[in-house]
């Protein structure tokens, strides 16, 4: 049997899965306590509007969210974050809005290229398109999906769905109505283009004329001030809206100057990577203007994430790209030949389907895919859902995120004061905790309250940490404290040593010295070998502090640049110190007896950055733009081979030291130590692994618990494929039943616009009564009508997308 292909349907199981495996990927990232600071301050701003009575308040960075950024659209997403009070539902809202606009770019395509199958393949780039962000949260993402929604309805002339698409994506943040305005220019080299911009002496005529364009721009103008005037209304004054151009004055024309004089070819680059998945056909049409707002931004800017592919910000830039293919193609049709249209557009789904699997698939599957969450981490959950909402708490950054969904008032820095504190034992009490008492132990998480005088309430503490060898060293040391509550336990740990090690070659391991870096210079460390090898890892050490920031390495023959053989690069995480950098290189072969020249230069803006070395040597240089300084000095760093290894000897010794107790052993592959603890006192214990010969892999389990410990489970936690599995099976269905010849269509009507105005009005009244304190409202009720606004919505856009495929 022939079957018809509904490519409609078949776009939207294909939208639904990217959707769900987005959200699920995210959700089960933040779940496995990834630190992620912006997606913790949306779920604390949401959560204290909601539930304490505060607008939009959080600690990061503290005081109400409006104070930093006009984002009125936050007001609008409190229906839907009230169907499940978390990063859940933003995560989930997030890829909704920015996956599902492949419907109305399908409908775009099908009516302009009058071709399914073409429509299809462009609806279907889009979702791959790798560069639609799905996490962390944050707000100015939503603007792409939104600013297409509302392109849609724009080249359907229905105006109303258009204004209110339009106003929601200039709501974002403060910068969305810059780009709204250049909206105004774009629409105005549309009309030059088709010889439609005429200057008329009659004022009436002309507001009739152009009243679409004079709509547009005082829409864009009205938010830009609203927004601003929201800044300074929740900032008391103190923060100017034009300060959230990090590290950049734009009325300082030195500022302006040193932010275009900083790497202006990367950022070229970013504007050609980000517009390099749909072609560059974008750069053909007057849409390429929509692109401008942000390009101009970040070529004035000093702040590496601007213009870096894979930071939300690219959201400014993205849609344009999108939609510039299609517009592009539309005026190279009429000089092209349908075959060559359709391998046009056949390049174009390879190219996205490549970069997907470049720079998501791998991510999602190889580099950093989603691992169950271990039965002693569920403590966080269990422990988090027993603090009050609206309590203080003091967390760490891994569990920000978990932790504000049930008190917004969570913080990870400083010396503060809070009602209470949950910790696990790896990470140990964030502060002095004398004034605190355990309350409950989960897994090898604890929860202290402050002036607690009674009795523990759940004490089920066990802890199961395993760390294995990062890269080799000659002797091999590692060492850990856990914090742990009072009680007496069992300690098992079990060592396991085997396999091979590779020839490593460290210089200057006993430094002292430091050397700082920062991104105004470069270091250079001149050396050499005795013997040849192929370069696999090279370890720098020294101290990594915060900040948004890249590490390169090179590697030349000569104190010239243009001498670099090869180069290595590590994007260093926001909020993460780090003692050692390791930095990958493709088999470099180095010469013995040969002179090399090691480059280490830094882009962005790190807290600080040093280095560990020895003074008192040579070899080592500054480099300032041109300029060279030899500096009385070395660094300490280690080479990796990756083809010359050499076999583990067993049995090996190694000495394992538990609070100041020494235990030798000798491990033939693996060995157990089982030893008692008995603590009068939460405290630390401190254990110590030394090893007298290198490896290339060794696993070192430590295990205590109490004879009445019982582990934690949960289903959903600890089975994330089969819950990706289950909530993909409704878009297989959708997609298998696009083979039918059936259509699918919804009923459009009135009374579904009716009903969803109605319930907005009924959330908002319910909501503004109980933040006002005028009556009292369950969260559930509030859960409620946002699920309904949910499904009504859902119902109103998909009717009305399926009656216009239909009316095609």
């Amino acid at each position: 049997m022939r079957f018809k292909v509904n490519y409609f349907l078949l776009l939207l199981g294909a939208t639904l899965f990217m959707t769900t495996l987005r959200s699920w990927y995210a959700i089960y990232q933040t779940l496995n306590r990834q630190s992620d600071l912006d997606t913790s301050t949306f779920v604390q701003s949401m959560t204290s509007t909601l539930f304490c009575h505060l607008p939009f308040y959080n600690t990061c960075p503290g005081g109400s969210f409006f104070g930093v950024h006009g984002s009125p659209i936050l007001i609008v997403l409190l229906p839907f974050y009230a169907i499940m009070p978390n990063f859940v539902s933003l995560f989930i809202v997030l890829n909704i809005v920015n996956y599902f606009p492949s419907i109305p770019l399908f409908l775009m395509a099908r009516k302009s290229l009058k071709s399914e199958k073409l429509a299809f393949i462009y609806g279907l780039s889009y979702v791959l398109y790798p560069f639609i962000y799905s996490q962390p949260f944050e707000v100015l993402t939503l603007f792409a999906g939104l600013f297409i929604f509302a392109f849609y309805f724009y080249t359907e002339k229905k105006w109303i769905p258009f204004f209110i698409l339009f106003a929601l994506s200039l709501s974002t943040i403060e910068f969305s109505p810059i780009i709204g305005a250049f909206f105004t220019f774009y629409l105005l080299t549309e009309r030059l283009i088709k010889k439609e911009l005429v200057i008329k002496n009659d004022l009436k005529l002309m507001l009739k004329t152009y009243w679409l364009e004079i709509f547009v721009f005082l829409m864009s103008v009205s938010f830009f001030l609203l927004e601003m005037h929201m800044i300074s209304f929740f900032s008391h004054g103190n923060h100017s809206a034009f300060s959230n151009l990090y590290g950049t004055n734009p009325f300082s024309i030195s500022s302006l100057a040193k932010g275009l004089a900083l790497d202006p070819l990367s950022k070229i680059m970013y504007l050609i990577i980000l517009n390099a998945p749909f072609l560059f056909l974008a750069f053909i049409d007057p849409i390429f203007i929509l692109e401008l707002p942000w390009f101009l931004a970040v070529m004035v800017s000093v702040f590496y994430p601007y213009w870096y592919p894979l930071v939300y910000y690219g959201s400014y830039i993205a849609p344009f790209a999108v939609l510039g293919f299609l517009k592009g193609v539309e005026r190279i049709r009429h000089i092209i030949k349908i075959r060559c249209l359709k391998i046009l557009f056949s390049f174009l789904l390879s190219v996205n389907i490549l970069m997907w699997i470049l720079v998501n698939g791998i991510a999602i599957f190889h580099t950093s895919p989603v691992y169950p969450i271990p039965s002693q981490d569920l403590g966080v959950f269990k422990l988090a859902d027993m603090i009050p909402q609206g309590s203080s708490v003091y967390t760490h950054s891994c569990c920000l995120s978990i932790v504000s969904s049930h008190s917004w008032d969570s913080w990870f820095n400083g010396n503060l004061s809070t009602t209470w504190m949950l910790f696990n034992s790896c990470n140990g009490p964030p502060t002095n905790i004398s004034s605190y008492k355990l309350y409950a132990a989960e897994g090898d998480f604890m929860l202290y309250k402050l002036d607690y005088d009674g009795p523990t309430v759940v004490d089920n503490y066990y802890l199961n940490a395993s760390y294995g060898q990062t890269y080799p060293a000659i002797p091999y040391s590692i060492s850990h404290r856990f914090f742990i509550p009072k009680g007496n336990y069992t300690a098992e740990i079990f060592i396991k040593g085997n396999g091979v090690y590779p020839k490593i070659i460290n210089y200057f391991s006993n430094a002292s010295s430091r050397f700082y870096l920062n991104s105004s210079y470069a270091l250079i460390q001149r050396f050499s070998i005795n013997c040849q090898i192929n370069l696999g890892e090279l370890i720098l050490f020294g101290k990594f502090s915060l900040g948004e920031y890249k590490i390169i390495t090179k590697i030349s023959t000569s104190l010239n640049p243009s001498s670099v053989i090869q180069s290595s690069t590590v994007i260093h995480p926001s909020y993460v110190i780090n003692n050692s950098e390791v930095f990958r290189f493709d088999n470099l072969q180095l010469e013995p007896d040969k002179t090399y020249y090691l480059w280490i230069c830094i882009e962005g803006s790190p807290k600080y950055v040093y280095l560990q070395g020895v003074h008192g040597t040579n070899g080592l240089y500054y480099k300032v733009n041109s300029n060279y300084a030899n500096v009385n000095g070395s660094l300490k760093f280690t080479l990796v081979a990756s083809n010359d290894f050499y076999s583990v000897a067993h049995p090996s010794n190694f000495v394992v030291v538990i609070n100041n107790s020494s235990y030798h052993l000798q491990v033939n592959k693996c060995c157990t130590l089982i030893l008692h603890l008995d603590l009068n006192s939460p405290t630390y214990v401190k254990i110590c692994f030394n090893a007298s010969e290198p490896y290339s892999t060794f696993r070192l389990s430590v295990f205590i618990h109490d004879n009445n410990y019982h582990e934690l489970h949960s289903f959903v936690l600890q089975e994330p494929y089969t819950v990706l599995t289950i909530f993909s099976i409704p878009s297989i269905i959708i997609m298998l039943s696009s083979l039918k010849l059936k259509k699918l269509s919804l009923p459009r009507s009135r009374l579904t616009l009716i009903t969803l105005i109605t319930l907005l009005g009924i959330f908002y009244v319910t909501f503004s009564l109980e933040y006002f304190d005028l009556i009292i409202v369950s969260p559930i009720i509030l859960a409620i009508e946002g699920l309904a606004i949910a499904i009504n919505l859902a119902y109103v856009f998909f009717s009305e997308f399926t009656v216009e495929y239909i009316k095609q």
